[in-house]
C-alpha cells in the first residue's frame, strides 16, 4: 500500500512541477495582434498584410500578393547551435500563377515552391538545424494574380529534453520505490 502511495505522489509532482522545453519560438506566430508585429516585413510589400476572414485559427492570417518580385517576411528566434528545430506553418493558395512560396532557416532555403495549385489551409513542416545563438526564419513569397495566406507558424525544437527539474523528480521518485522495496524484502 506504501508503494502505491509513493508512486501516486512521484505522479503528482511530476506532473505539478516539470517544465516543457518545447515551446514555439516565434511571437505572434498567427498574426493575432492583427498586424505584423514581432515580425519584419521588406522587399515588395505590396500587397501583402493581415486580415481577418480567410484565417486557418483565430481571427487573424497573413496575405502574401506580392506582384513582379517577391516580399519577405521574417523573424530572428534564439536558438542552440547544432540543435535542429521544425519549422510549421499552415499555407492556403487560390490558385493563381505565377505564384512562389519559399521558406528558409539561418539562410539556407527549406522550402521552395513554385505556381502552387488551388488548395485550402495546408500545413507543411520541414526541418533546419542551427548554426548560431539567434536564427533567421523568413517566409518570401509572391502571386501576381491573387494571394496565398499564412498562419499558424511554429518553430520549435526537434524533440523534447525533459527538464532539469523532472529529472530530478524522476530520479527522486526511483530512490524511494527501491528502498521502499528493500525494505519490503527485508
Amino acid at each position: 500500500m506504501r508503494l502505491a502511495r509513493v508512486i501516486a505522489l512521484t505522479a503528482a509532482l511530476l506532473g505539478a512541477f516539470s517544465v516543457c522545453a518545447h515551446a514555439n519560438l516565434l511571437t505572434n506566430p498567427g498574426f493575432e495582434t492583427g498586424d505584423f508585429t514581432g515580425w519584419t516585413l521588406s522587399g515588395n510589400t505590396g500587397f501583402t498584410g493581415v486580415s481577418t476572414g480567410t484565417a486557418h485559427s483565430g481571427t487573424f492570417a497573413a496575405f502574401l500578393g506580392a506582384v513582379g518580385s517577391l516580399d519577405f517576411l521574417s523573424q530572428t528566434v534564439p536558438t542552440t547551435p547544432g540543435q535542429s528545430y521544425a519549422i510549421s506553418f499552415w499555407l492556403l493558395s487560390d490558385g493563381g500563377t505565377p505564384n512562389e512560396f519559399d521558406v528558409e532557416f539561418g539562410g539556407v532555403t527549406l522550402f521552395d515552391q513554385h505556381n502552387i495549385p488551388q488548395q485550402g489551409y495546408t500545413l507543411h513542416t520541414v526541418v533546419g538545424t542551427a548554426t548560431a545563438a539567434t536564427t533567421v526564419v523568413a517566409f518570401s513569397s509572391r502571386d501576381d494574380p491573387g494571394f496565398l495566406w499564412l498562419d499558424d507558424i511554429s518553430v520549435d525544437p526537434v524533440g523534447r529534453v525533459p527538464a532539469p527539474m523532472t529529472l530530478l523528480l524522476v530520479g527522486a521518485g526511483l530512490a524511494v520505490t527501491a528502498t521502499l522495496r528493500r525494505r519490503r524484502s527485508a
